[in-house]
C-alpha cells in the first residue's frame, strides 16, 4: 500500500540504455518507503543521478519488462548498463567517491555480494515492516545529517576547555616545575638528556619527549608557553585559524604533559590531546572559515573518530570496574564509599553520601548500563543515537553536581554533541536562521557561492590516514581494558607512537577505595610543638565544607590524594615538596592554603596520615563538622632543614 511520503522527482524526458546525459535510480513510484530512501541515497551521492518512477519510465525502457521492475530498483548509468537490487544501490551510493568501496567489496568479494542481496530481498520482501522502523528511528524526514553547527559549537567548547587548562596552571606551573618548583621542568630534561646521550643528536629527545621546553627551561619560557597557549585557544574560541589554532594547542599543552610528570598525566589531560590532535583535522584549514553556508564542510570520518573515541571512553570505563574483580563493584556498593573517598569532593557530594543504600544500589546499576550497553547506541540510526547521547549527557550531568572531576566530565559533554546533528539542534539553529534565510535570498538572486569542498589532500588523503592509524591504534588500550594483552604487531604503533598521546586507554575507579587516607603536613620549630598546612582544596580542617572547583584543577591536591594510596618511597615528590617548603620556596608555598609560620620555614618537617570518613547528618548537627578523622600514623619519616 502507499504511503503519504514526500513526492520524489519523476524523470518523464526521453532515457534511454544507450548512453544517456544523466543517471538513473528507477524504483517503484507507488512505494512510500522506496521514495523515502531513493531521495537519502541522492543526498548521500550529492545529487549525481535521477529518480524515476517504473510506471511512468517503463515505457520508456522496453528492454526491461514489468515483471523485472517489479523484482529490484534499477540503476542506469551514463553508459547505457543496467545494475539490478543492491548492486543497484552500491552503484547509486558510489557516485560520492566515499563510497566506492561499497562497488569494490561487492565486485570482488563475493560472499559480501551474496549478503547484500540476501539483505535486499529481505527488506524489498517486507517493505510496510521496513517503512514503520524508518519512521521510528529515523523520523519523518530521512535527511543526511549537516554537522556545521555541530563542529563549531564542538571546536568554541574544545577551545574554552583548553582555555581553562592553560590559565588553571598559571597560578601553579612554577609551584610545580619551576626552578624552585617540585619537579623541575630543567632537572627532569638534564637526566632525560644524559640518559638519551648515548643514542643520537638532538631529534632523539624531541621524539622520546616531545616538548618545546627542550629549546630552554626558564622559569620565563615557562610561563610565556602557558600565555601562548591561552591565547591560541582564544583564536579557536572566536574561530580565527582554527586549525593552526588547535595544533598550536596540541603542541604546547603535549609539551607540558610529556614533561610534567606526576602532576600531568591524569586521564582528562590524554583525554583533550587526543580530542585536540583530531581537532586539527575537524577544523576548517582556512584564517577565516566564515559560517553557516560559507564554511567548508566538515569531515564526517573525523565525526565518526569522536563517536569512537567516546564509545572507548565510556565503554572502557565500565569494563576496567568489571574485569578488575573488585568485589566492592560486584556487589553494587561502590557509591557507599565513593562520594567520600573521591579525590576532591564537592558540596553535594556529602549529601549524596547520605541518600539510603536502595539509591545507591539503584545508581551503580544505572551507570553500569549507561557505560556498558548505552555506547553501541552511538553507532545505531539517527533516533537511537541521540537517545544514547541524552543518556550519556545525564550521567556526566550527575558526575559534574557530585564531585570535582576538573574538566573530565566537560570533555566529554563534548563527544556526547557529536553524537547529535544540526537538525537536533533546532532550538539553537533558530538564532541563526534568519541570517541564513537572507543569505539564501542574496543566492536566488543570483550571487549564490556553494559551498567549497576541503582541499584533496586533506580530504582524500590524510583524513583517510588519520582514521586508519587511530583506529588500528584503538585497539590495543580497549583490549587491555580487559586485561588482555595484545599480539606485538596490535600494539607495533601504540609503542612508536604512545609518547604523542593521540591515542589513550580509559577508566577510572577499576577497584573502588573504600577508605579515605589524607596526608597532613606539619612543620615544628622545636620537633615538639606542630603545626599543620592547610591545602586550598583538598580535605584538612575537618569544620570546612568540601569546595567546589571544577573544572579547574588544583594539580598539587590531586596528586596528595593519590600518594595516600601508597608509600613515600612510591612518590618522591613528596619528599622534594616538604624539602622545599623548609627551603621557604615561594612558588611552593603559594600553591598551599595556610602557612603557619607566616612565611618563616620550620626546622622540622612531617607528613602523618589520617583517616577521613564523612560525619553523619546527626554528627553534623552536634559539631558542624563535615568530616570526622583518626589518626594513623606518620606517613614518611621527620626531615630536617641543617643550618648552613
Amino acid at each position: 500500500m502507499p504511503e503519504n511520503e514526500p513526492n520524489c522527482p519523476l524523470v518523464t524526458n526521453d532515457a534511454h540504455v544507450n548512453p544517456a546525459p544523466q543517471n538513473l535510480l528507477i524504483i517503484d513510484g507507488e512505494c512510500g518507503f522506496c521514495k523515502r530512501w531513493a531521495l537519502y541515497f541522492q543526498q548521500i551521492a550529492l545529487g549525481r543521478f535521477q529518480i524515476g518512477s517504473s510506471q511512468e519510465a517503463g515505457p520508456l525502457f522496453p528492454q526491461i519488462t514489468q515483471e523485472q521492475f517489479a523484482q529490484s530498483v534499477k540503476f542506469i548509468d551514463t553508459g547505457g548498463a543496467i545494475y539490478h537490487g543492491a548492486e543497484a544501490c552500491f552503484r547509486a551510493l558510489s557516485l560520492n567517491p566515499v563510497f566506492c568501496f561499497l562497488v569494490w567489496f561487492y565486485q570482488g568479494f563475493q560472499p559480501f555480494a551474496r549478503c547484500s542481496e540476501a539483505v535486499y530481498r529481505v527488506v524489498a520482501s517486507n517493505r510496510m515492516l521496513f517503512s514503520k522502523l524508518t519512521l521510528l528511528f529515523w523520523g519523518e524526514e530521512l535527511n543526511v545529517s549537516r554537522v556545521l553547527m555541530i563542529r563549531s559549537l564542538f571546536l568554541r567548547g574544545l577551545g574554552i576547555v583548553y582555555l581553562i587548562a592553560f590559565l588553571s596552571l598559571i597560578p601553579q606551573m612554577l609551584g610545580l616545575f619551576g626552578s624552585q618548583g617540585v619537579m623541575p621542568v630543567a632537572e627532569y630534561a638534564r637526566i632525560v638528556e644524559e640518559a638519551l646521550a648515548q643514542q643520537g643528536g638532538n631529534m632523539i629527545r624531541f621524539w622520546y619527549i616531545p616538548s618545546v621546553f627542550w629549546y630552554s627551561q626558564s622559569d620565563t619560557v615557562l610561563m610565556v608557553v602557558l600565555w601562548l597557549g591561552v591565547v591560541a585557544a582564544l583564536f579557536l574560541v572566536i574561530n580565527i585559524a582554527p586549525a593552526i589554532a588547535a595544533a598550536i594547542c596540541f603542541v604546547l599543552y603535549l609539551s607540558i604533559c610529556a614533561v610534567g610528570e606526576p602532576f600531568m598525566g591524569f586521564q582528562w589531560d590524554a583525554l583533550l590531546l587526543e580530542m585536540g590532535f583530531l581537532a586539527i583535522f575537524f577544523a576548517p584549514w582556512k584564517l577565516f572559515p566564515g559560517r553557516g553556508q560559507f564554511a567548508p564542510a566538515p569531515s564526517r570520518v573525523i565525526v565518526w573518530l569522536y563517536r569512537w573515541l567516546l564509545f572507548r571512553l565510556m565503554f572502557a570505563s565500565a569494563v576496567v570496574k568489571l574485569s578488575s574483580g573488585d568485589k566492592v563493584w560486584a556487589d553494587w556498593r561502590a557509591l557507599d564509599f565513593h562520594y567520600f573517598t573521591q579525590p576532591i569532593p564537592n558540596p553535594v557530594s556529602w549529601y549524596a553520601h547520605q541518600l539510603p543504600r536502595w539509591f545507591q544500589e539503584f545508581s551503580v546499576g544505572s551507570m553500569f548500563f549507561i557505560e556498558l550497553v548505552v555506547p553501541f547506541f552511538i553507532f545505531a540510526p539517527r533516533r537511537l543515537r541521540f537517545g544514547a547521547g541524552g543518556l550519556l549527557a545525564f550521567l556526566q550531568v550527575l558526575i559534574i553536581l557530585t564531585g570535582n572531576y576538573t574538566f573530565f566530565n566537560w570533555l566529554t559533554l563534548l563527544l556526547v554533541l557529536t553524537c547529535w546533528d544540526d537538525q537536533a539542534l533546532e532550538w539553537f539553529s533558530s538564532l541563526f536562521r534568519n541570517r541564513r534565510s537572507k543569505v539564501q535570498i542574496v543566492d536566488e538572486a543570483g550571487s549564490r557561492r556553494p559551498c567549497k569542498p576541503e582541499i584533496f589532500l586533506k580530504r582524500w588523503i590524510i583524513i583517510p590516514a588519520l582514521a586508519v592509524l587511530v583506529t588500528w591504534m584503538s585497539i590495543a588500550p580497549l583490549v587491555g581494558a580487559f586485561r588482555i594483552n595484545s599480539p606485538q604487531w596490535v600494539s607495533l604503533w601504540n609503542r612508536y607512537l604512545g609518547q604523542f598521546r593521540i591515542v589513550n586507554g580509559y577508566g577510572l575507579f577499576a577497584v573502588m577505595t573504600t577508605e579515605r587516607r589524607e596526608i597532613v603536613i606539619e612543620g615544628s620549630h622545636d620537633g615538639v610543638n606542630w603545626l599543620p598546612y592547610e591545602f586550598k582544596y583538598k580535605p584538612g580542617d575537618v569544620n570546612r565544607l568540601p569546595p567546589q572547583i571544577a573544572p579547574f584543577q588544583p594539580r598539587l591536591d590531586w596528586q596528595m590524594w593519590f600518594a595516600s594510596l601508597g608509600d613515600y618511597q612510591a612518590n618522591p615528590w613528596l619528599l622534594n615538596l616538604q624539602g622545599r617548603i623548609l627551603e621557604g620556596s615561594q612558588p611552593v608555598c603559594k600553591l598551599l592554603g595556610r602557612d603557619p609560620f607566616a612565611g618563616h620555614p620550620p626546622r622540622y618537617i612531617r607528613a602523618i596520615l589520617y583517616d577521613y570518613k564523612f560525619t553523619t547528618p546527626e554528627e553534623h548537627k552536634q559539631t558542624g563538622a563535615w568530616w570526622s578523622r583518626k589518626l594513623l600514623g606518620p606517613y614518611n619519616p621527620t626531615l630536617e632543614r641543617r643550618s648552613p
